[in-house]
């Protein structure tokens, strides 16, 4: 038996940022996975990186995951990786768990249909990750 990877989709965060760790706390909430966080090279700031290099680095994350868990927030960022992640991810039949912080926006319309499910809290979409996390080493 293997543990479920994980990727993960949405804003950086992390070391000099005063962004919530969305992805530092779900880990602290989801036990048995292996995390395929796309991450930020030493030094690059959140989202002024090469797409050259995070583009095939993030479609071959994407295809080796089993879920894909994406955190979308508009009063933090725009979300334009996240939906591009979620999309390729949908084209390739993986499942969507989306945690979404802008309930009232309509912008977020197209990642909601893309997503297996949608919750508006980490607690409760970590939940239904851990119990899909459980079926890959029971």
């Amino acid at each position: 038996m293997r543990n479920c990877r994980v990727y993960t989709a949405g804003y950086m965060a992390g070391i000099g940022s005063d962004r919530f760790d969305w992805r530092k706390e779900l880990e602290s909430l989801v036990l048995a996975v292996e995390w395929l966080h796309p991450g930020v090279p030493s030094g690059a700031i959140p989202g002024k990186g090469n797409p050259d290099i995070y583009f095939a680095r993030d479609v071959a994350l994407i295809r080796h995951c089993d879920v894909v868990f994406a955190y979308l927030d508009l009063d933090v960022a725009r979300c334009l990786g996240a939906t591009a992640e979620m999309g390729i991810a949908y084209a390739l039949g993986k499942p969507i768990i989306m945690v979404d912080k802008s309930p009232d926006n309509d912008s977020l319309d197209f990642n909601r249909k893309m997503s297996t499910s949608v919750w508006r809290t980490l607690d409760d979409a970590a939940n239904v990750l851990q119990f899909i996390a459980r079926g890959y080493n029971d």
